[in-house]
């Protein structure tokens, strides 16, 4: 008989706990929000610390902007179409180009922007990206087609 008891009280404590540390509801003000709708149009943003990155334009610029005022902080050129999701780490930006010829892989600073790695990726120029960056462990697969 104990342990039923002892059961429910244990459901109950989980639960209440679990409910009270989730908000119930979240704002966002579209006065927030109204700066950076221009600015992203291709891709799904990625959101670093206080920088949202995310491919621009024709998919061929990549750009932080800052989370809070919906300045761009600052835009690469990537020289090519890119696969529409980024990926970030603590400190680089990771991108891969998908324009069969212009398959490349890149990494960037994420503070500045500025090229810290390229592989252009060999073989059949007929492959291309087509799908998002998979982080796995101290690894980035990048899914050829």
């Amino acid at each position: 008989m104990k342990r039923p008891l002892l059961i429910i009280l244990m459901l109950i404590f989980v639960f209440t706990t679990w409910v009270q540390a989730l908000p119930y509801y979240y704002t966002i003000e579209p006065v927030e929000v109204g700066n950076l709708a221009p600015r992203i149009k291709r891709s799904s943003p990625f959101v670093a610390g206080d920088k949202i990155l995310t491919i621009r334009m024709s998919g061929t610029i990549l750009a932080a902007i800052d989370a809070n005022t919906g300045e761009i902080l600052w835009e690469t050129p990537l020289g090519g179409a890119a696969v529409p999701d980024v990926w970030a780490d603590w400190r680089r930006v990771y991108v891969a180009t998908g324009e069969r010829a212009t398959n490349q892989f890149m990494a960037f600073d994420l503070m500045t922007g500025r090229r810290a790695y390229y592989n252009q990726i060999p073989g059949d120029s007929d492959r291309s990206y087509n799908s998002r960056l998979l982080p796995v462990g101290d690894r980035i697969l990048v899914p050829i087609e």
